[in-house]
């Protein structure tokens, strides 16, 4: 009977005991798991998150400078970390421990056991410094933003800027009627002829993505210059001759679009250009009379250009463009008047040389025939070639659906 009172006796403190035990051991395992989380602070100006724990992996997330990180667990030289992007995704990577640097957690406790039970020589041997030589912070800077997953879309812009056109032979025309003037009246000319080669442009685009750097396209510009001078022959009265060479395209274009680059894409494409010039020969003077002509063609043209762009949202975007083009376009056709003629001449552009006199100078000169018959004083025929060939530049706006 004492025996089994004595056990009565020690069966509460049995229970204390294992009560006690029980929860000591529930508080070192939960200070177990806190201590299981490490705490990571980037090092680095860019830390590469990567998919897998290997340089060759891809990249799918990069933190900055002073970013705090957790992580769960490490594998060889990488850390297992879970991190929330700008958009609100829970992205869970790995990062290099020669970027980071360790705050918190039992990674931090495991090493200043290690380097304690290490000697001293064998500490300088591998010292981090060259850790970080074997993986240089500073090729992450180098790495490219995280790749975003591609997204059909549809680019819409409109644009206006200025152009610049050679428009050789029509302004060779221009310069030589004064020049021709000049000769057959013998007298001093104040003033010269000037050339049309700047002008506006304003056009518009539709682009289609194939992939996340490719786009096809359509587009359409339409641009026109003109320059109007005048030219005074002094000799005790004045003879004036006027002069307005000017060009006007409506280009229609099949274009590529490749983006190497972030906001920065390169345009190649073919243009069918529907292409109009005229001119105008106005003497005032003894013998008055007024010449012009406005003439049509239509033909091939290439294009190429740099553009580059700045967002101003998810939608919008505001860029700049520089534009070169090659077009070379003869096959003109129009029609030409003048003060003493009643029916308006039909024929084609022509592009010859004129002299004052027998044996004088050869000048240039352009007018709409109705063949390539020449006349006294003439010589050199051939269809006139406009070139609007040339540069723009554009500025406008691109909407993205």
């Amino acid at each position: 009977m004492k025996i089994l009172e004595k056990r009565k006796a020690l069966f509460p403190s049995a229970c204390f005991i294992l009560f006690f035990l029980s929860a000591s051991f529930l508080f070192l395992s939960s200070a177990e798991a806190q201590e299981a989380a490490i705490k990571l602070k980037v090092v680095t100006e860019m830390a590469n998150i990567r998919l897998k724990p290997d340089i060759g992996s891809i990249i799918i997330y990069q933190a900055p400078q002073d970013t705090i990180l957790e992580s769960s667990a490490k594998e060889g030289e990488w850390y297992l970390i879970k991190i929330k992007t700008e958009e609100g995704q829970t992205v869970s990577g790995y990062v290099h421990e020669s970027v980071v640097m360790v705050l918190e957690g039992p990674a931090q406790k495991k090493e200043t056991i290690e380097i304690k039970k290490v000697p001293e020589k064998e500490v300088k041997k591998q010292p981090e410094t060259k850790r970080a030589e074997k993986k240089p912070p500073a090729k992450p800077t180098t790495a490219r933003p995280t790749p975003q997953p591609y997204k059909f879309h549809i680019d819409f812009s409109l644009s206006g800027g200025t152009s610049y056109v050679s428009a050789k032979d029509l302004n060779d025309g221009a310069e030589g009627a004064a020049d021709l003037q000049k000769d057959k009246l013998y007298k001093e000319q104040q003033g010269s002829a000037q050339a049309a080669h700047l002008g506006y442009i304003i056009g518009g685009e539709i682009a289609f993505s194939l992939s996340s750097h490719l786009c096809l396209g359509l587009g359409a510009d339409y641009f026109q210059g003109e320059n109007e001078s005048e030219v005074r022959f002094l000799d005790g009265t004045t003879d004036t001759l006027k002069m307005k060479p000017k060009f006007q395209a409506l280009p229609l274009r099949f274009f590529v679009t490749y983006q190497p680059l972030p906001l920065f894409y390169l345009k190649g494409g073919i243009e069918y250009y529907f292409a109009k010039c005229s001119y105008l020969y106005d003497f005032l003077g003894a013998s008055a009379l007024k010449q012009e002509g406005e003439a049509k063609a239509q033909s091939l043209g290439l294009i190429g250009a740099i553009e580059l762009e700045r967002k101003l949202s998810s939608l919008l975007s505001y860029f700049l463009e520089i534009t070169g083009r090659y077009a070379k376009i003869k096959g003109f056709k129009g029609t030409h008047t003048e003060t003493n003629q009643t029916v308006p001449l039909q024929g084609k552009l022509y592009y010859f040389f004129k002299r004052a006199s027998s044996g004088g100078d050869l000048y240039p000169q352009l007018y709409i025939r109705k063949n390539a018959t020449t006349q006294p004083l003439e010589d050199n025929f051939r269809d006139a070639v406009i070139d609007f060939s040339g540069l723009s530049l554009k500025a406008g706006f691109k909407i993205k659906f």
